[in-house]
């Protein structure tokens, strides 16, 4: 969406929250859940065409590599599976890697997402694979691997790389974004709560993360200008059996393709 177009956007449900402020809020809300599809990188292509395909019952692809004990790798908001093939070169020779497609990205079926969707997703692949040596998520994604560690996945480690440690900030954000105020905003956060179909205090994870005794590992830039650095922050003095690693200088994407972070990542699954 280019600046115009944002604008546009932003001063009609502006002006439609004078006069219908719980219409303008679902307006706002539909863009909110729904991400937009990205074309994907060169590497990415390549990476995918050396992996199998599994789809599972709800219709989440996923792309496998590997064989040897499963490690689940979940992608961001607007991201895909391939994306997290830049872990092939530290892991894929050890392990078997799972990359999956949340809902409404990649190759997997809906037009909507929202975060508890990516947990679904989560729990149904670790069904199909069985136990996992470790689950790897990248911002969204991270936010719902330690969520859905706290809720009994079975996994021995968890990675969690520039992930919201709670997804109320995710929703005001967008809201502050694009100008929502009073009832408008009042009634988008309602609705948020009623489509992901859990309280903003339930997906609270670093009021919770105290619940999860594997090995964690959350992982958190200090210039993220998309997850501020201080969403990793609220983890750090309640992991009771975790390590915080700040980087410098990465920002949100860049943090994935930073040998350091990746071979730290390899380093603390083992």
């Amino acid at each position: 969406m280019n600046n115009l177009s944002f604008t546009l956007l932003k001063s009609y449900i502006n002006i439609l929250g004078y006069v219908a402020p719980e219409l303008a809020a679902k307006k706002a809300q539909s863009i909110f859940f729904t991400p937009r599809k990205h074309a994907q990188k060169p590497w990415e292509i390549t990476a995918q065409d050396t992996a199998r395909t599994v789809v599972l019952d709800s219709g989440i692809n996923c792309l496998v590599w590997g064989q040897g004990e499963p490690i689940l790798l979940v992608h961001g908001w607007e991201g895909r599976a391939s994306q997290m093939s830049v872990f092939l070169p530290f892991l894929s020779t050890k392990y078997m890697l799972i990359a999956i497609n949340a809902p409404a990205h990649g190759d997997s079926q809906e037009t909507r997402s929202n975060p508890n969707k990516f947990i679904k997703a989560i729990f149904e692949a670790q069904k199909y694979f069985g136990p996992l040596k470790a689950i790897i998520g990248h911002s969204m994604g991270g936010g719902a691997a330690v969520y859905a560690a706290i809720e009994g996945l079975k996994v021995e480690k968890v990675i969690s790389i520039a992930g919201p440690s709670n997804f109320q900030h995710s929703a005001e954000s967008f809201a502050a974004l694009i100008g929502l105020r009073g009832k408008v905003l009042g009634y988008f956060m309602k609705q948020t709560e009623q489509e992901v179909q859990l309280s903003f205090s339930e997906i609270d994870m670093a009021v919770r993360v105290d619940r999860i005794d594997k090995p964690i590992l959350i992982v958190h830039d200090e210039n993220d200008l998309e997850v501020p650095f201080l969403q990793g922050c609220r983890y750090k003095d309640k992991l009771i059996n975790g390590e915080f690693f700040a980087t410098q200088n990465l920002g949100h994407r860049k943090i994935m393709k930073s040998e350091i972070v990746l071979q730290k990542v390899t380093d603390f699954i083992g």
